[in-house]
Order: structure tokens, then sequence, then C-alpha cells
């Protein structure tokens, strides 16, 4: 799992657990973080979305443009040790790796 990570982000030095206690269940998480991804056409994105062009081709075009996808978010907070990757693969399991 590390490898397909650090394809996406680069080197990650340690992957954080949450330890769990009484006052979050013993799920190691209490609170949240929030993961975002925002999608500001370009005037290529503009274009295949009226030529209706796949999904897959549009986000490919905006990641190549320099959008961050929900999972791409989520991997620079596990690198941070803001948050697990169990976590963020749970939350983001429709965008691939």
């Amino acid at each position: 799992m590390k490898k397909l990570v650090e394809k996406s982000i680069g080197p990650v030095e340690k992957f954080y657990r949450g330890l769990g206690c009484k006052k979050c269940r013993n799920a190691g998480y209490l609170g949240r973080i929030a993961i975002h991804e925002l999608f500001v056409p370009n005037p290529v994105t503009q274009e295949m979305i009226m030529e209706q062009s796949s999904l897959k081709l549009i986000r490919e075009e905006a990641v190549k443009a320099g959008m961050s996808t929900l999972r791409t978010d989520g991997l620079n907070k596990v690198k941070a040790g803001i948050t697990t990757i169990e976590e963020v693969l749970r939350v983001s399991n429709s965008d691939p790796l």
C-alpha cells in the first residue's frame, strides 16, 4: 500500500494509526477533518464538457491542470499525520489511486 500512496503523493516517512480510547469508542478517531476536491473549469475542460467527453477524460485533464482530487487531498493529510490511510481510502473509494 505504501508504494501506491507514494506513487500519488511522493515519499511518506510514517503512516499514523489511531490508538482508540473510551472517548472515541476505540475507533481511533474523534472529530472530523475535511478532505476537498474543487473543480474549476478552464477553457479546455469547458470545451470537453460541451463536447460531452467522458468524465474520466475531463477528470484527467483537470488533474493535469492542477486539480487535487479527494483522494490526493486525503493522502496529503495522511502524509502530514492528520488522518490515517484507512480512513482516506474508506471515504474516497471511488477515486482511483
